[in-house]
């Protein structure tokens, strides 16, 4: 399969494809609806998003998945069976009743819209964060209708060990049914997560605006300048900790009495959450260090209270099943999020709601034009890059894409620092015997072809390969990174020696 992503082919695929995305609401099919038959006049390359029907969208579908997961908690009354088809007025009243706080987070990301265009001014490099959000959830349902499906997306839930004492399969079915993350839940989870995974940009990007500032004022000589700082109060610590614990634990199942079916063990506490210590010091790090998937997470604990109302148990146990399947729900997301700027955390596999985030993160190239590019004109060309989907298997662990610019596009450096980002992610860890994942990276830029792939069926140090223009590099030489210290390093493909110590990166 090839397909080449912009805005219009996005909007029609999404279109195409209401169906399948069974958690949505009128008022959001009605938006997407509105977008098609505007996309439908236009080329591929032009541009029609704008932000005003985009920042209701982005409210109406996130309404919409937080709905659509409280009405499938089996723990409240209002539960999905209390809302019959003949009655949808009963179904649209609850839905603005159902997500509290969304008046709150809307009036966040209105601010975070506005501030923006000062943004822009913190970096030459700055990229738009409010299209893209949108862009990306649109990725991802063109890749879960398309070459995948959303119940390819791995939600590894441990509901059940096989025990000697099990029951008949009806039972074992029953419970295994009520473990079950649906496809509607899963299709809210991935639209929170893609909607929300930059929140916590322009706190992050903060101080890059004082460093101008410091510039420009430099130029006057010794006057004094106050510089705009923020930092975490000690009343902002007990929301920090418990984020802090929620997304680095998992579900654990407590050994159940002898005699006790998955059934009955369903309705008792027979489940807690486990700090997982690794994934808790590579968190604290990403927050000590303000990455913005971090704070994002931050943002949605203190104003949607869907998660403030996550449960966690501190003690030995307590959680019944419907208890720790909501947990790990909300969990799941929260990782999503806070990983894609915390590249220590590595991936065993390529399914999984976290490594979906980072593809469509990455995929989406075009349409976000830096400072400079506006600057000298030329935001909206074809330095954009033509991006594809060659190949997305996610079952199977294969996944191939390719950006081609016809002009410009990034420098050699720029190429390997993503691709050295890759390799982190995908790097010897424990448990990497257990993958499965065949991923390739393509770009093409100022006349050269360069290839990443990642093949986990090789013996360990060989599955990564790099190629330019047909030549494999030496990877112990690409891969080298710069220290503090600013020192220059050897460039493999070009033969040149370069100042490496300011990082070209311009994700997301």
């Amino acid at each position: 399969m090839m397909a080449k992503l912009t805005d219009a082919f996005l909007i029609r695929h999404c279109n195409e494809n209401l169906k399948h995305l069974t958690f949505l609401s009128e008022p959001a099919a009605e938006i997407l609806r509105k977008l098609r038959a505007t996309a439908d006049g236009l080329k591929d390359k032009d541009e029609f998003l704008s932000r005003e029907e985009l920042g209701e969208l982005w409210r109406e579908l996130l309404v919409d998945a937080i709905h659509a997961l409280k009405v499938r908690d089996r723990r409240e009354k209002a539960r999905l069976r209390r809302f019959p088809a003949k009655d949808p007025e009963k179904m649209r009243r609850a839905r603005d009743q159902n997500v509290y706080g969304i008046g709150e987070l809307t009036a966040y990301f209105k601010s975070f819209s506005d501030f923006e265009r000062v943004l822009y001014g913190s970096e030459s490099t700055y990229r738009d964060h409010i299209t893209h959000v949108v862009r990306v959830w649109l990725i991802g349902v063109y890749l879960l209708t398309g070459p995948a499906s959303i119940e390819d997306v791995c939600i590894d839930f441990p509901a059940w060990g096989r025990t000697p004492n099990r029951t008949s399969d009806q039972e074992q079915q029953a419970a295994l049914q009520a473990a079950l993350v649906t496809s509607p839940e899963r299709w809210a989870m991935w639209t929170v997560v893609a909607l929300c995974h930059d929140l916590g940009y322009p706190l992050e990007q903060t101080h890059q605006i004082n460093d101008v500032i410091d510039n420009m004022l430099a130029h006057f000589g010794n006057i004094a300048v106050g510089r705009y700082r923020y930092s975490f109060q000690p009343h902002h610590q007990p929301l920090n900790e418990m984020t802090l614990r929620v997304i680095p634990s998992r579900i654990e199942q407590l050994r159940r009495a002898r005699g006790k079916d998955e059934l009955t063990a369903s309705r008792s506490g027979d489940y807690r959450t486990v700090l997982q210590t690794k994934y808790y010091t590579k968190f604290a790090h990403s927050l000590e260090d303000f990455h913005h998937g971090i704070i994002s997470c931050l943002v949605l604990m203190k104003t949607l209270i869907y998660f403030m109302e996550t449960d966690y148990s501190a003690g030995e146990g307590g959680l019944t099943l419907e208890d720790a399947r909501q947990f790990h729900i909300r969990r799941e997301m929260l990782r999503a999020i806070a990983s894609h700027t915390c590249p220590e955390v590595y991936h065993l596999r390529i399914d999984t709601l976290s490594f979906l985030l980072i593809l469509c993160d990455q995929l989406q190239q075009w349409g976000r034009p830096t400072f400079r590019e506006m600057k000298l004109g030329r935001a909206g060309s074809s330095d954009d890059g033509d991006v594809q989907v060659c190949e997305c298997m996610l079952k199977d662990g294969r996944f191939k894409a390719s950006v081609e610019y016809a002009r410009g596009g990034p420098s050699p450096e720029e190429v390997r620092h993503k691709f050295r980002l890759y390799h982190k992610l995908l790097r010897a860890a424990i448990r990497d015997e257990d993958r499965r994942i065949h991923f390739e990276w393509q770009v093409t830029s100022r006349g050269s072809r360069h290839v990443f792939e990642y093949n986990s069926i090789r013996a360990p140090f060989e599955e990564l390969a790099y190629m330019v223009n047909g030549v494999e590099a030496t990877p112990e030489l690409w891969m080298i990174e710069t220290g503090g210290s600013g020192e220059t390093v050897k460039e493999t493909v070009t033969g040149r020696t370069q100042d490496a110590s300011q990082d070209p990166s311009t994700q997301a």
